[in-house]
């Protein structure tokens, strides 16, 4: 009898909310194997899940966009602005969880 191989392994996590990146990105990544059958034999691919809030989603793709790939005169002006901007949404999701302690009544 063939032993089944788990469908996911664990590989690596990396915490980007304790220890944001100097640009001010902030995420939590898992990184797990998902078993994929191939003819005889079975692999396992990395895939990495990124969870991040709402907010820094934004602020992700907006970094992206303005920063990937593109070269600028200024970019310790850039990274400074940047992280500026993932402080402010930092602060403003630190002030929006008060109301998930105290519910906001209609």
């Amino acid at each position: 009898m063939l032993k089944k191989q788990p469908d996911l392994i664990f590989i690596r996590e990396r915490n980007y909310i304790e220890n944001s990146k100097p640009n001010g990105y902030r995420s939590h990544h898992v990184i797990l194997g998902v078993n994929v059958c191939c003819l005889d034999a079975n692999e396992y691919y990395p895939v990495e899940i990124q969870l991040r809030t709402i907010s820094m989603d934004f602020w992700a793709a907006m970094e992206h966009r303005v920063s990937y790939k593109k070269q600028y005169d200024n970019k310790e002006q850039r990274v400074a602005e940047l992280l500026s901007y993932s402080n402010i949404l930092e602060k403003m999701e630190k002030e929006f969880e008060k109301y998930n302690d105290h519910p906001v009544e209609m």
